[in-house]
């Protein structure tokens, strides 16, 4: 996995189709292991990690719940 890190950008750490999932700040490594855990039990989760609430990345936040909106609708 490669990670660069944008306090301004949020970061794909994981693909899924299932789920997408939003951490941000020091929870980051349990909700890694979370998804894992949901990957094993056949959930295939895509993990979005935040570096910043203020200014959130505004496109990447956008396009993945466009994603599930129009998926759901």
């Amino acid at each position: 996995m490669e990670y660069n890190f944008d306090p301004v950008k949020g970061n794909v750490l994981c693909e899924g189709k299932d789920v997408t999932i939003f951490t941000t700040g020091i929870i980051t490594s349990q909700v890694v292991k979370a998804v894992e855990e949901l990957k094993e039990s056949g959930v295939d989760a895509e993990l979005i990690e935040i570096c910043s609430i203020k200014p959130i990345d505004e496109k990447l936040t956008k396009t993945k719940l466009d994603q599930w909106i129009s998926v759901k609708s």
